[in-house]
């Protein structure tokens, strides 16, 4: 599990990494994106990264992916199984698809 702080109370909430569907760099800093709703952290997304073993994916300098809620793929895009769409860099999509067929089998 992870501590990372609420966006809306700034009180700090535990979730574990099944929870997460991508985490998502902004201007203020690095957005949670989960099943319950997003919060935020200070953390690097270096950081974040480096906290994950398997099943998350790089796939753009501002994004990470959890590879569970992949449903496909779709013209540079992840698409998740709720419908949101993650874009994946163009210089990164054959490392992304062969990530994710990795995961798959």
């Amino acid at each position: 599990m992870k501590i990372v702080r609420n966006i809306e109370d700034e009180k700090e909430v535990k979730i574990t990494l099944e929870e997460i569907y991508f985490i998502e760099q902004t201007r203020k800093g690095f957005v949670v994106n989960g099943e319950v709703y997003p919060i935020c952290t200070v953390k690097s997304l270096e950081e974040l990264e480096s906290l994950f073993n398997w099943g998350f994916c790089r796939c753009h300098k501002e994004y990470i992916v959890n590879l569970a809620y992949v449903k496909e793929i779709e013209e540079y895009n992840f698409v998740l199984t709720n419908g949101q769409k993650i874009p994946i860099a163009k210089n990164m999509y054959k490392n992304v698809q062969k990530e994710l067929l990795e995961y798959i089998k």
